[in-house]
């Protein structure tokens, strides 16, 4: 009786053990709670001129998202490459905001579900597309990601 006691204590465990495993080695990741689109016009510009991109962040959540009223790139990363898929260098203003403030006494704004925000921001401020070529971009929030553009730089 021991014995079976035993061998059933032992078949218990090892099925806990083997279930956390297979959790371990199959996390379930979670949906991001927005929905982000990009868009630029235009999609050619000359060498120095302003690019900016149109950002459309859609709550695809159940319940509200406070956003704090803070300058576009603390809220958006923007990720930049050339034709080769190399990251793009940043600029001075671009150093500085990967900086997050180390204060905010912004306020903010709720985003209930389902409702979009529309938003722009400059990414030849963040980043040095001085160069004629192509460029992809793609920008993050808050675990989401946005579609890629291309973006043409000519002289």
């Amino acid at each position: 009786m021991r014995i079976l006691v035993a061998a059933l204590a032992f078949a218990l465990v090892c099925g806990v053990v083997g279930s956390n495993v297979a959790q371990a080695t199959h996390p379930v990741t979670e949906k991001p709670k927005l929905a982000l689109s990009i868009s630029a016009n235009p999609t050619t510009v000359k060498s120095g001129s302003k690019i900016t991109i149109q950002i459309e962040t859609t709550n695809t959540s159940g319940q509200s998202i406070v956003f704090r009223s803070e300058p576009m790139e603390y809220r958006y990363e923007a990720v930049v490459r050339d034709a080769q898929g190399n990251l793009v260098a940043d600029t001075e203003h671009g150093r500085e905001a990967r900086r997050p403030p180390e204060q905010y006494s912004g306020g903010g704004f709720p985003l209930e579900p389902g409702k979009t925000t529309k938003d722009e921001l400059v990414i030849s401020d963040l980043y040095d597309l001085s160069r004629p070529g192509k460029y992809s971009v793609q920008v993050r929030c808050r675990g989401a990601k946005s579609n890629t553009i291309t973006v043409t730089v000519v002289p």
